[in-house]
């Protein structure tokens, strides 16, 4: 009875070891993985705005130089709306 009641203690206890293992280990994986998606998602709206601020600076420019409005949209891909907006 009493080996009985050791491997019972014991099975419960390595259970209870087992999954606050597994839940450390399980959190730190999902912190790596979300953290590495957060670096992904931030460099792509980056690289995005990063472009956009590029056109918008050429528009400018084009802009100073009394090239039309359609001309700079056609170039640009901006809108009309948003070319005029510039000035």
């Amino acid at each position: 009875e009493g080996k009985t009641e050791g491997l019972k203690e014991g099975k419960l206890e390595g259970l209870k070891e087992g999954k606050i293992e597994g839940l450390k280990e399980g959190k730190l994986e999902g912190l790596k993985e979300g953290k590495l998606e957060g670096l992904k998602e931030g460099k792509i709206e980056g690289l995005k705005e990063g472009k956009l601020e590029g056109i918008i600076s050429v528009a400018k420019e084009m802009l100073k130089r009394n090239i039309s409005v359609e001309d700079i949209s056609g170039c640009t891909g901006l809108s009309k709306d948003e070319i005029v907006k510039l000035l």
